[in-house]
């Protein structure tokens, strides 16, 4: 709930890709506006109290983020990225500033979906994928590129290191798919771009650290999450940037997913 009308301009695009709620909501976020500063609340408790819109914006998507990462799922929850390619999903996972967000724009720029760039839920017995269609966090040398993508609300001086973009700015926002190809990113400081194809064995541990909720993980869990890994090509990326990213998951998805659907 907004309290104010030009909170509501800001906030209303930036969760525009969420799906309604599905009976009735859990949580309940309310903000206000006082003198130009905002005020946040989650569940009648304060979350942020008369801070400016940008610092107020960004807290509102932290906690939508964390109510998904925390909740209860029946899929295998993971810390990654996913676009629509062709007709398939590529699914990116990474830890914080591995190049996850950034490089969904990039990839989103050459026309990919969009599906998420942080959580994603996979089936592990259909491969089916699903993500939490939240405001993309844009940062770094990204900015540059994509200058237009500013949000006009920001201020001048604001220092916050993320632009929240809603992903209709970008391009197209999707519900879901196949899983195609599962790629690693590893953002590296030097060196030239490497793809590394990983077996079965790397790819389940590499998808299970990055999995939320592995805690209740099954033997038949990982048997499932083994056998859908061995259908589907998982590379692991090491990259300098988003546009060198982009072009190694395109070019493994061409090649390894390609090649099979051939």
């Amino acid at each position: 709930t907004c309290h104010d009308h030009s909170l509501a301009e800001i906030i209303g695009p930036l969760i525009a890709a969420h799906p309604p709620a599905d009976g009735t909501p859990i949580h309940h976020f309310a903000l206000w506006m006082d003198d130009g500063r905002v005020t946040v609340t989650q569940d009648g408790a304060l979350l942020f109290e008369r801070v400016d819109v940008g610092h107020a914006v960004g807290a509102l998507l932290a906690a939508f983020t964390a109510v998904a990462m925390l909740g209860g799922h029946t899929h295998l929850l993971a810390h990654a990225a996913a676009v629509a390619c062709d007709d398939g999903i590529i699914a990116m996972g990474g830890g914080s500033n591995q190049g996850k967000s950034t490089t969904t724009i990039e990839l989103m720029g050459r026309g990919c979906g969009y599906l998420s760039d942080e959580i994603v839920a996979v089936d592990p017995v259909s491969g089916h994928v699903t993500g939490l269609p939240r405001a993309i966090g844009l940062e770094g040398p990204m900015r540059a590129r994509w200058p237009h993508l500013r949000p006009s609300w920001l201020d001048g001086d604001d220092v916050e290191p993320r632009w929240p973009i809603a992903p209709a700015r970008v391009g197209d926002v999707v519900e879901g798919g196949t899983l195609r190809l599962f790629v690693v990113l590893d953002f590296v400081d030097a060196g030239s771009t490497q793809v590394e194809t990983l077996g079965v064995l790397d790819a389940v541990a590499a998808f299970g650290t990055l999995t939320y909720n592995r805690a209740a993980f099954t033997a038949t869990t990982l048997a499932e999450l083994g056998a859908l890994l061995a259908r589907t090509p998982v590379v692991r990326v090491r990259h300098r940037g988003a546009e060198p990213a982009a072009d190694a998951v395109l070019g493994a998805y061409e090649t390894l997913v390609g090649d099979a659907v051939d």
